[in-house]
């Protein structure tokens, strides 16, 4: 699949995590997950820029393996005496190349997930990778189950459920119309917008003002969804870079060393 149907998938499976998580959201234990699983969503595909073969090694249970331990590697010197914050990003790491591996099945390019332990090759052809429905899909699926985890675990922290009610209604609207945006391909606010003409009782001042209150709430709420797409989006291209240049770095130093190795062997 491309990137943001990736990105998408894994946001949606880190927002079921997020909704059962029994801690708070302030968790250390949350934001290591995020960046880890959700940033690593598409580490697999980084053997395109490699010049390597595509669904190869990264994707498999050896890529897996190499993504966890690449998270661990970015966490464990940060927090050297915390060794349940490495075991987390190295969970983090590997079930975001099992979660991709997990997209591109569904797609028509064969690969062996399951390498070394087997070689069989797997892919149920179900859409193209390249199918910009099934991405966006993904991509507003996984952005609409983030924000209504976020904001659910969000008002079980703050005991927003207990002290004011609303809390509950106004958390289920947000998912109406963040679901209707995924099924009709539409912006959240225009989904809200309809719905609320179709519950209008009648056209009196009151009515009309609560209508342009809440229309002004979900224009904010699918604002709110854009800026997540544009930060993440620009989180993933500095990524990327960053990737290119070290793989680039390596790539240089280690062929300079071999070509030294050369030389001194002909003298």
């Amino acid at each position: 699949m491309m990137a943001r149907g990736h990105v998408g998938l894994a946001l949606a499976l880190y927002s079921l995590f997020l909704a059962l998580y029994p801690g708070r959201l302030s968790d250390m234990y949350v934001f290591i997950l995020m960046m880890v699983y959700v940033g690593f969503a598409t580490l697999p595909d980084i053997d395109i820029r490699l010049l390597v073969k595509h669904r190869g090694v990264t994707h498999s249970l050896v890529g897996a393996v190499l993504s966890g331990l690449f998270g661990l590697a970015i966490t464990y010197p940060a927090y050297p005496n915390r060794l349940d914050y490495a075991l987390v990003s190295f969970a983090g790491g590997f079930a975001a190349t099992l979660t991709h591996m997990l997209g591109d099945v569904f797609t028509y390019s064969k690969f062996k997930p399951l390498y070394p332990l087997s070689h069989k090759e797997v892919a149920l052809g179900l859409f193209a990778s390249s199918d910009p429905r099934v991405n966006n899909i993904l991509a507003r699926a996984g952005l609409s189950a983030f924000t209504v985890a976020f904001m659910h675990k969000a008002m079980v922290d703050t005991g927003v459920y207990e002290n004011i009610p609303l809390g509950a209604a106004l958390l289920w609207a947000v998912t109406l119309g963040a679901v209707g945006a995924v099924l009709s391909g539409q912006s959240p606010r225009a989904v809200s917008s309809r719905l609320l003409k179709a519950v209008e009782l009648a056209p009196n001042p009151p009515t009309a003002r609560r209508a342009r209150s809440a229309d002004d709430y979900f224009k904010r709420v699918d604002d709110y969804y854009r800026s997540i797409e544009r930060s993440l989006n620009n989180y993933y291209r500095s990524v990327e870079r960053s990737l290119s240049d070290y793989y680039r770095s390596f790539e240089s130093s280690f062929s300079g060393s071999t070509g030294g190795r050369k030389r001194r062997k002909r003298k």
